[in-house]
């Protein structure tokens, strides 16, 4: 993992700008989303980019979960169960 640090000011219209730097390191255009997660007793804002595409960003989740299961016989007695009750 690459952690990269930065640095911004707050303007005195209670505003800051994304670095260049991260901007970069991120793919960040205008019009890009960020989700900011707050946890005030830590004084501590953790930024996240909103995937510019859920559809992308969501195939595959999950997949590591069905990598050792047989999912036909996984199928199959799942239905088997549900006819007996």
């Amino acid at each position: 993992m690459n952690l990269q640090t930065v640095s911004t000011t707050i303007s005195g219209a209670n505003q800051t700008a994304v670095p260049s730097l991260v901007r970069k390191l991120l793919d960040l255009n205008s019009g890009d989303r960020l989700i900011w997660k707050v946890e005030p007793e830590k004084k501590s804002v953790n930024i996240k980019v909103v995937p510019r595409n859920l559809g992308d960003y969501m195939s595959g989740l999950g997949k590591d979960v069905w990598e050792k299961i047989d999912v036909e016989k996984y199928i199959k007695e799942s239905r088997k169960d549900r006819k007996i009750r």
